[in-house]
């Protein structure tokens, strides 16, 4: 399962939906977005470095919706579990 955590922002991707995910009692509000047969996932986090208070979570490079869903809730929780992020972002 091939995966990319980056911040980009690519102005093709279009909404395919918004979904909350709930990841170790926190609820995340997830942009699910879709550009030429591609997936990607974003969302507002709160990271504990405060030099990253601009960079969404993005979760990007999947053929399939079902499968960047589980990549999403396994690399929050991950993230969370690590300290990396604080909470939900608003």
């Amino acid at each position: 399962m091939d995966f990319v955590c980056e911040a980009v922002f690519i102005s093709n991707f279009k909404l395919h939906s918004r979904e909350s995910i709930s990841v170790r009692g926190k609820t995340f509000t997830v942009f699910f977005e879709e550009s030429a047969g591609l997936y990607r996932a974003q969302a507002k986090v709160k990271w504990k470095n405060p030099s990253m208070a601009d960079v969404p979570f993005l979760v990007t490079g999947f053929k399939d919706i079902e499968g960047l869903r589980k990549q999403v809730v396994m690399e929050l929780e991950r993230l969370l579990r690590g300290g990396e992020i604080q909470a939900p972002g608003y």
